[in-house]
This record gives structure tokens, sequence and C-alpha cells, in this order.
């Protein structure tokens, strides 16, 4: 049987922190960099766009925007993209958020952090058919063993909220079993694989 508690800190997981609060509203960002390839190479847009990230951090959203906007003169590159969607998204303005992960996927179609950013917030949209075609997009496109299972890891989730059938929920789990091999990642993978898998017995 399903239980709600534990679908509300499985979605809290997958979207903000649970320990967030008004002082710290950036949604947590997983980016490991050895399975992305794509970098800025402009300087004047690299600098800008750390000034823009080190205000998001900061929670000074107006001034991450700025700076972040200002890399995109001097080059449009998904990565700047990804963080004014960020941005965006630490405001709760979620349609603005969707917006720029589209336009990041538009610069650079295997940008695959953006498939994942822009199907947490359908997440919590509670657009389940929209954040799943995007993940199936993701799928189809990528050749990534670590990206493929990311996206497998949130369709297992999304079905195990909508209380879809325990076979389908346990293909997606095994198909998402490299998670367990990220140290970011692994604790909080395995933590939702056994709570699901319980409920699926």
């Amino acid at each position: 049987m399903i239980n709600k508690v534990t679908l509300i800190f499985i979605l809290c997981s997958i979207t903000y922190s649970c320990k967030s609060n008004k002082e710290d509203k950036v949604p947590v960002q997983h980016n490991p960099s050895r399975h992305i390839n794509q970098e800025i190479l402009n300087t004047n847009a690299y600098s800008y766009y750390l000034k823009g990230r080190y205000f998001l951090e900061a929670n000074d959203f107006d001034s991450a925007t700025f700076y972040l906007k200002k890399s995109l003169k001097y080059e449009k590159n998904p990565i700047t993209y990804n963080e004014l969607g960020r941005v965006e998204l630490s405001k709760n303005n979620n349609l603005d958020a969707i917006n720029y992960f589209k336009q990041s996927r538009e610069v650079d179609p295997t940008y695959w952090i953006n498939y994942i950013n822009e199907s947490r917030v359908f997440l919590i949209l509670k657009k389940h058919s929209e954040a799943e075609n995007i993940l199936n997009k993701l799928i189809e496109r990528s050749d990534s063993d670590y990206w493929i299972s990311y996206a497998n890891y949130y369709l297992a989730l999304i079905n195990y909220e909508q209380g879809n059938n325990c076979k389908k929920i346990q293909q997606l789990i095994e198909k998402s079993k490299n998670m367990e091999l990220d140290p970011e990642v692994s604790k909080q993978y395995l933590k939702h694989k056994n709570i699901i898998l319980q409920d699926c017995i």
C-alpha cells in the first residue's frame, strides 16, 4: 500500500531540500561534472556566470538574474540557461523556470541535466504526464547510462505516486540501479528504493 506520508517525503527530496527555509530557498542541485561535457568557453561569459552562481547561492535572486543574463550576451549556452531556471524555481516562478530549461535544451539538446530539472518542475506542478514525457525524451536521446538511470529513477517515483502497477515500478527501479554508484545520490536513492519495494511486496 502506498503511504501518503512516505510519498510527501519522496517528493520533497526530489524538488527542494526538506530543510529549506526562507534563508535558504535555492533548489538542491545535483550536477556531477564527470557526467557533463559542456563548458562555457567565452571568458567574459564565464566570469559573469560565476557571479550569477555566487548570488544564486546567496539567495540574491535579482543580482543572480542580472549577471546570468549578462553572461548570455557573450555566449548562449545551456549551462547559464539552466542556472536562470534554478533562479526562477527558487522564486517559485515555475512556468518561467520551465521556459529557461526549454531554452537550454534548444541551445544544446544533449545537456541532460535540463531534462531532469524540467521534470522536477512538472512534478511540483503535479503534471505527471509532462514530467514523464520529458524524462522519456532523455531516455530516447541519450547514450549515457548515468542520465538514463537518473530518468528511470524519477519515472519510478512518478509511477509510485500514481499508484501504478508494482511490476512496472520494480522494472524502473532495476533500470535505475546505477544511482547506487553515485556517492551524492546513493543514500537518497536507496532509501526511496527500499520504501517503494517494501510497499510493492
